[in-house]
């Protein structure tokens, strides 16, 4: 792949020439989308924070008492606190992001299976309610929008931030960082590497950093640093080789 460095005017980031990029959110929700045309199912991607993911549709319930918007109420249940319990609810976080935002933010992923999931310490260790944040990669099968059968390997770190009870109980968890790197069989031990080099590439202006940390939503370390991102980047390219080689 030949690359190029895409500027994002409030990030920077090395892509792969004429790949189609798409972004949102802002400051640690911000969010990207980057695709290649002539090939759609190769995609990598990288969102900030994604929340609501319920603990039981008992307390999706409940809270939806206190939510006037009724959006809340709409958000996935998580039976498997993991990476893989999210590909376990792709399809419906996608409805649910077409209901709060006015369209699907994640790609088109269908038939997903997924064949390992390997935990490790992050920057996220030790943070949140209870035994702190679970940190992990999936990796496995899945079919595109455009039908090709593809390998994917993605990594989320979920925490439970709701350690004073703000929503009157701990509900519910925030997913950070879910990253991904989609592609078809065939090239996908190629594609991988440079993929993941693109991802621990972006890198946000000063200003921008700055701008964040007085916000709701400031940008984390690992989300802005390219030692955290390389932590993650690593993570995931060992867990896939776990997956498909054993070691």
């Amino acid at each position: 792949l030949e690359l190029e460095t895409y500027n994002g005017g409030v990030f920077t980031m090395t892509i792969p020439k004429g790949w189609t990029v798409e972004v949102g959110g802002q400051y640690a929700e911000f969010w990207y989308k980057i695709t290649n045309p002539a090939q759609p199912s190769m995609v990598f991607f990288g969102y900030g924070v994604l929340s609501p993911f319920h603990k039981s549709a008992d307390s999706r319930q409940l809270l939806s008492y206190y939510d006037s918007s009724g959006i809340i109420g709409q958000g996935p249940v998580l039976t498997d606190v993991s990476t893989a319990g999210i590909l376990n609810v792709w399809e419906y976080c996608r409805q649910f992001q077409i209901a709060v935002e006015g369209k699907a933010l994640f790609p088109t992923l269908n038939n997903i299976q997924v064949y390992g999931t390997g935990s490790y310490s992050g920057y996220y260790a030790g943070y949140g309610a209870g035994s702190g944040a679970v940190e992990t990669v999936s990796v496995g099968t899945c079919t595109a929008g455009n039908g090709d059968n593809c390998i994917l390997t993605v990594n989320s770190a979920l925490i439970d931030l709701d350690v004073m009870g703000t929503w009157g109980g701990n509900w519910f968890y925030t997913a950070f960082n879910v990253m991904g790197v989609v592609g078809p069989m065939d090239t996908y031990d190629e594609y991988l590497p440079v993929l993941l080099q693109c991802m621990a590439s972006i890198q946000f202006t000063d200003s921008y950093i700055q701008q964040s940390q007085s916000s709701d939503f400031p940008l984390a370390d690992n989300q802005s640093s390219a030692a955290g991102l390389s932590t993650i980047v690593n993570a995931m390219y060992n867990a896939y080789q776990q997956v498909a080689y054993g070691g």
